[in-house]
């Protein structure tokens, strides 16, 4: 097996897919009946999640993440209200961008999403 180095588009992919598959699980779990879906601009600007009508959840496999990581939430967030906007990352202490966007390491989401705080 190839080992998954940290920074590497390889661990970027790894960490969306354990989102993705946490996601999933939670809301079956929960027979929460909120599609999981996400979200695509003209230009191509991405959010890998979105819950129902409310939460966005974007996964960056980098340590450090800014205002650019961003941009796609801030498009979405012009076309639907959502009550959060989550960047899931590496970084090691959560905080919030001066955007509103919350900045939350994976454990820590991960946490959160099974103790029904994120959804």
């Amino acid at each position: 097996m190839k080992e998954i180095v940290p920074g590497t588009e390889a661990h970027g992919r790894a960490l969306e897919h354990l989102v993705a598959n946490e996601l999933r699980a939670y809301l079956s779990y929960r027979r929460r009946d909120e599609p999981l879906t996400f979200f695509r601009t003209t230009s191509q600007l991405e959010v890998d999640f979105v819950i129902g009508d409310r939460v966005a959840v974007e996964v960056k496999g980098s340590g450090r993440v800014g205002e650019r990581d961003a941009r796609a939430m801030a498009a979405l967030a012009e076309d639907v209200t959502l009550a959060r906007r989550v960047i899931v990352c590496t970084e090691r202490t959560r905080r919030r961008l001066d955007s509103g966007v919350e900045v939350v390491p994976v454990r820590q989401f991960l946490e959160e999403l099974w103790a029904d705080e994120l959804v």
